[in-house]
């Protein structure tokens, strides 16, 4: 099979190898779609995210679907020629936090296209059964490549504990921030203003459903004031990852409020107005992946209560994979979401 490999930074090689063959309760999938995640530009642009740090080859890309192709022995899920998608996090599922239910920061996860596991950017993968789910008739292999950020947008909206009624803000009109200002109407607020720079993004929010979509250069905070009459919003889902809109976060929020961090910044360290959040009492809530998230974000997805097609924006095909990563790392065109067809 063809896989693409990372070497370094900016240093795509493609390569010929052996088809990997299932285990027991092992599925192995021909992979059909893939979806480019901020953190796959990450890796390609720095080399890193955080103390993630690519060290040897690596295929990338982690939002995929696909078709089985062959099951393990033990395997009684799901059966060859099912469409389904891969949770791609491995916890061990025997330690302390595995038990208490947080398994997506269990220490010994195995994350797809993350150091040093290979991800989706190769013709075929294989996943344990407990991680791989299948998805509806009504939902394209397209659409299945976007559980994985559904199910960030999931768990983040979890995290901030979005209920009836509540007003939101969400930072950054990406693909995550997107799916997120979709999955809080979900869990019942009432309005959900979006804020961003790029008016192409700002105008697939407003497609999808945005209270109010803000352009950043004329202030976030100054205009979330204006739209809650100075009170600021119940939760913040900050879905950039970077110093200055943590900050901007802390401060559209009301007092008691929430501020999610859904963004992944390459950095290991953010300073934040400390003084700003004890004053309010706030609560800042870290997001890494999700967890109990794939059934909800592939029943929003095949029910159309997320919509993506106003997201897809560039499509590739895996021969092209480098030329996907540019795209988004130099937003070349003004990519939104950029998809990458491995195989039908």
């Amino acid at each position: 099979m063809k896989a693409a490999v990372l070497f370094g930074k900016r240093d795509i090689r493609f390569e010929e190898r052996s088809v990997p063959k299932p285990g027991a309760d092992q599925v192995q999938i021909k992979v059909g779609k893939v979806g480019v995640c901020g953190s796959d530009v990450h890796y390609y642009k720095e080399g890193k995210i955080g103390d993630f740090v690519v060290k040897e080859p690596i295929v990338l890309g982690h939002e995929f679907s696909g078709v089985v192709s062959a099951v393990g022995s033990a395997v009684s899920k799901v059966k060859e020629g099912d469409r389904v998608v891969v949770e791609p996090g491995f916890p061990c599922g025997t330690c302390d936090i595995c038990l208490s239910g947080r398994y997506n920061v269990c220490r010994k996860v195995d994350f797809f296209g993350s150091p040093p596991i290979d991800g989706a950017f190769q013709e075929y993968v294989i996943a344990p059964e407990r991680f791989v789910f299948p998805i509806p008739d009504e939902m394209s292999l397209e659409e299945g490549a976007f559980v994985e950020p559904t199910a960030v947008a999931v768990h983040s909206v979890n995290r901030g504990q979005v209920g009836l009624g509540d007003v939101a803000l969400v930072i950054g009109a990406g693909p995550i921030g997107l799916l997120t200002m979709q999955a809080a109407y979900g869990a019942g607020a009432s309005k959900v203003f979006i804020s961003d720079f790029d008016k192409d993004r700002l105008k697939a929010a407003r497609s999808l459903g945005a209270t109010e979509a803000l352009d950043a250069s004329m202030g976030t905070v100054r205009q979330v004031m204006g739209l809650t009459e100075g009170r600021g919003v119940d939760v913040v889902l900050e879905a950039v990852g970077a110093e200055e809109t943590l900050n901007e976060a802390i401060d559209a929020a009301g007092p008691a409020g929430r501020v999610v961090a859904i963004g992944l910044s390459p950095e290991t360290t953010l300073r934040f107005n400390f003084f700003e959040f004890m004053k309010k009492e706030l609560d800042i809530l870290g997001v890494w992946r999700y967890r109990w998230a794939y059934p909800p974000a592939i029943a929003l997805l095949a029910s159309k209560r997320v919509r993506v097609e106003p997201m897809v924006t560039h499509r590739f095909g895996l021969e092209q994979v480098e030329e996907a990563l540019l795209t988004c790392a130099e937003m070349r065109g003004k990519p939104i979401k950029v998809v990458v067809s491995v195989g039908d």
